[in-house]
């Protein structure tokens, strides 16, 4: 076979040998030169001179020459020796010995395969890709192909469109058009298009979805709102369907500009999350989805006062946007820890979607590690580049926890297909921060019966028992399951430990098999908070288990009733706030298939929850989008909650809003 390069959307590097695969993936400037090659044109060969003042400007001439005959070197070996050829003092990638999507593209696109243009644009060229010590001239050449590239698979899916079209074929336009609006949602020739398939359909919340969509990329990245023409027919159809006063402004006004402002998606992608049986089932209450997305944003519109009566304390969200150069590719199912250490937020691995049920998604294995979480603070994502050696591979819906005492972190079990397999490893990562060494995975020694694999589980690390705690989950199928298992490390360095199920007593007997549970722990009472979830159904229930770990004597599981009433949810998150004794859930499905964007609070936990009480916080005008599956922590100093990505149906979200003050009153 081939070697593969993808570097559409996320770069990947597929080689005969795995782990040739992952070393070539750790050298970002030499996969850049590769990328270099087999996209700039003329087609052909390329002198050394120009490559040297590209890609190693800070070196000498001699030792800039020698820095591209290694790279050279490694390619070669990595992707064969007939690979990369050289005449004189130029050297050319030969085509035919590597398969690249962007040439896959460019021959689709010059054929006019409006299908295959679809599969194989899964994103920018070289998307989030970070190489240190690259010269500027190689940036802006990389900037104006990404434009090239999007605006040639955008142009032929459009005309495929309209050729649709004018045959009168409109139910197949509207994948095409969706397709195109996904590439560049904030194309609004693209947007109209796809609004008036849509409207055409009688879908019109669908339709008031992508201009919401459309109007936020306009406003984030352009600092303007839409043009004239797209609101006279947003006002048009506004005629037809109350569902788009919420989503279009009248006129371009400042109060119209203000409607744009908010989160944003960062990549829209043609369907809701894959992930076999067990993510089917999951999915399986929603309604159209989008159409009740549209729906919620109505009804947010006229006013939280209309939802809920009795003025809540209202939500303060503030959006932090960050250089879309410089953010992750999208996904979903990522695992996420908080960093003490280093004040950051990390995402590890994933998975990104491109059809139900399909097995060509791509499962990642990256890390990123956001800093500046706090007020004021200048926040940035940057990749985590592990040094060389093992790891857990690409997976999704890992657990993940840290460790700030040894600034270490955690990954435990996760899904490494897309149903199947389950996985029921653990890795350790040491000096996680980055902060004074590099990060380096390790496999710690663990003896004893391990937990059965499994996927989606909740728990959390302990550094004063050394104990990893992992609860519930599925096994990457259909089976939910509410087991109680404890790791316990034989010392503070995680080098070996020993496996333990645990059976928990308690007069409320336990959690019924659930999936997709929000949890968090306290460590300051030593219990872990256990919330909603679904077991087919949506739950509302709340659970405390108490010594979760067993080190001081045997765990209890105790229903905690709150007053109030909690929606029922399942894929929200939780996050608990040790100074006040409060856990905060935001966003998930709830029993009516549709996702949620509101904050519920209940407070006064710290009492072992006998006078703990439900309160919804107000909506507020500015927030997030309503979605599945966020991540998000309190920050210890309890002053805010961070919030990152999400999804909802046919969009993901990778973008971060901060909730300050969530507990006060």
């Amino acid at each position: 076979m081939r070697p593969e390069l993808r570097l559409l959307g996320t770069l990947d590097v597929r080689l005969v040998d795995v782990a040739a695969s992952d070393r070539a993936m750790r050298h970002p400037k030499r996969i850049a030169l590769l990328a270099y090659l087999a996209v700039a044109r003329p087609r052909g060969f390329h002198r050394r001179d120009a490559l040297i003042a590209m890609f190693w400007p800070e070196l000498a001439t001699d030792a800039a020459r020698g820095a591209l005959r290694t790279a050279l070197t490694r390619l070669r070996k990595e992707f064969g020796a007939g690979a990369i050829t050289s005449r004189a003092d130029e050297i050319r990638l030969e085509t035919d010995a590597i398969w690249c999507d962007t040439t896959a593209l460019e021959e689709a696109v010059g054929a006019g395969r409006a299908n295959e243009i679809g599969d194989l644009y899964r994103g920018d060229l070289l998307a989030a890709l970070h190489v240190e010590g690259i010269g500027e001239e190689f940036e802006s050449w990389l900037s104006a192909e990404r434009v090239r590239i999007r605006d040639s698979a955008v142009q032929v899916l459009s005309a495929h469109v309209r050729s649709l079209e004018s045959r009168g074929d409109r139910r197949a336009a509207v994948p095409i058009a969706q397709r195109a609006f996904e590439i560049a949602p904030h194309d609004e020739t693209v947007s109209r298009q796809l609004i008036r398939l849509l409207a055409a359909a009688g879908d019109h919340g669908k339709a008031a979805q992508v201009y919401q969509v459309m109007a936020r990329r306009l406003s984030l990245e352009f600092e303007t709102s839409p043009s004239r023409e797209t609101l006279e027919l947003m006002q048009s159809l506004r005629a037809t369907s109350r569902e788009y006063e919420a989503a279009a402004p009248l006129v371009d006004s400042p109060s119209a500009r203000f409607a744009t402002e908010g989160s944003l998606p960062l990549a829209v992608r043609a369907n809701t999350q894959s992930g076999g049986p067990h993510h089917a089932a999951r999915r399986a209450f929603l309604k159209p989805a989008l159409a009740g997305v549209a729906l919620i944003l109505v009804a947010l519109s006229v006013g939280a006062k209309l939802l809920y009566p009795g003025r809540p304390p209202a939500a303060r969200w503030i959006s932090l946007p960050a250089p879309i150069e410089s953010r992750p590719p999208s996904r979903d199912f990522e695992s996420a820890f908080l960093d003490s250490t280093a004040n950051a937020l990390v995402v590890f691995g994933g998975l990104t979607s491109r059809g139900e049920g399909s097995d060509s998604s791509p499962i990642l294995g990256d890390m990123w590690r956001l800093t500046g979480l706090r007020r004021d603070e200048a926040h940035h994502w940057q990749r985590v580049q592990p040094a060389a050696g093992p790891s857990p591979g690409r997976r999704w819906n890992s657990l993940a926890t840290y460790d700030a005492a040894t600034d270490r972190a955690l990954i435990h079990g996760g899904a490494m297909g897309h149903s199947s397999p389950c996985a029921n490893d653990t890795w350790v990562l040491d000096h996680a921060s980055g902060i004074g060494a590099t990060p380096r995975w390790r496999a710690p020694d663990i003896t004893g019966t391990l937990p059965p694999p499994h996927a989606e589980t909740n728990g959390f690390y302990d550094g004063r028992t050394r104990s990893l705690v992992v609860l519930g989950g599925n096994d990457c199928v259909a089976t939910f399951t509410n087991d109680v298992w404890v790791l316990s490390f034989d010392a503070s360095s995680l080098r070996s430990g020993v496996w333990h199920r645990l059976s928990p007593t308690g007069f409320d007997g336990s959690p019924v098999r659930r999936n997709a549970a929000a949890a968090a722990y306290d460590p300051k009472f030593r219990r872990l908070w256990l919330e909603g979830g679904h077991d087919r159904n949506p739950l509302s229930d709340l659970w405390r288990l108490d010594d979760p770990d067993g080190s001081a004597g045997r765990p209890a599981w105790h229903r905690v009733h709150c007053g109030g009433e909690a929606p029922a949810l399942y894929g929200h998150l939780a996050a608990y706030d040790t100074t006040s004794g409060a856990l905060l859930l935001f966003g998930g499905i709830d029993e009516n298939g549709e996702a949620r964007n509101d904050v519920w609070v209940a407070r006064n936990l710290n009492d072992d929850g006998h006078d703990c009480r439900w309160e919804r916080l107000g909506a507020a005008e500015h927030s997030p989008l309503p979605r599945d599956t966020p991540r998000g922590f309190v920050l210890p100093s309890g002053d805010a909650l961070i919030v990152v990505g999400g999804s909802v149906e046919n969009v993901a979200f990778l973008d971060l809003w901060r909730l300050d003050h969530p507990l006060h009153r």
